[in-house]
């Protein structure tokens, strides 16, 4: 009777203990992943936030100078591309947000690519970027879904993007969310900050794709 009870509590420790244990390594799992995150889309006009935003996650220490001009070009871009979409999936910013501040960025827009040297009008997503203190915690694949979910929404079976092929983490995550390059290069320029000035520098793009 007493190495029956002993077996019984035995077995019983040892099951509470297993749980206990699935328990921690959940918790483990899911240290990472953001629990009060929402992505929004932004409709406001005034996109100079935003703007800041990117520029100092991408350029940050730059002189003032410098800073005041490349928000100024975002500026002007976000403009251009706003007025000069005409088709059902206007250019749209997706913001993430967490207690109210922005921590992750991500622009999708339908417009006219080159597809084995031919024209082609499809949803592209550009822009993708998350605060440095917020990383690895889903932001960026969450942006990049709600991004794909609003052009799926609109018909489209496709969606595009561009990266440069010497931003390999970049590309790992793009391809961990099933994109595919299609092996199609292009030439670029992107805008580094050099000797004391902002500078275009000349690179190479890669061209991914995915079916949504």
């Amino acid at each position: 009777m007493i190495l029956s009870n002993i077996i019984v509590y035995f077995l019983l420790f040892g099951v509470c203990n297993c749980f206990t244990f699935l328990s921690n390594i959940r918790n483990i799992f899911s240290i990472n992943k953001s629990q009060d995150i929402s992505i929004e889309v932004y409709n406001g006009v005034n996109t100079r936030g935003i703007s800041s935003f990117i520029a100092n996650e991408r350029y940050y220490g730059l002189p003032n100078n410098l800073y005041n001009e490349i928000i100024g070009m975002m500026e002007r871009d976000f403009s251009y591309r706003r007025k000069d979409c005409f088709s059902n999936l206007p250019f749209t910013i997706l913001l993430a947000i967490k207690d109210d501040d922005v921590v992750g960025v991500i622009t999708v827009e339908c417009c006219d690519i080159d597809i084995n040297k031919k024209k082609e009008n499809h949803p592209v997503i550009s822009n993708l970027i998350v605060s440095k203190k917020m990383r690895r915690k889903g932001i960026a694949k969450s942006l990049t879904t709600r991004a794909e979910k609003i052009a799926k929404s609109l018909g489209y079976k496709e969606i595009y993007l561009f990266v440069n092929v010497e931003n390999i983490p970049a590309i790992r995550l793009y391809k961990s969310c099933w994109y595919k390059s299609i092996g199609d290069e292009k030439d670029a320029t992107r805008i580094v900050f050099e000797k004391k000035r902002l500078l275009d520098e000349q690179c190479v793009n890669i061209m991914m794709k995915k079916k949504i």
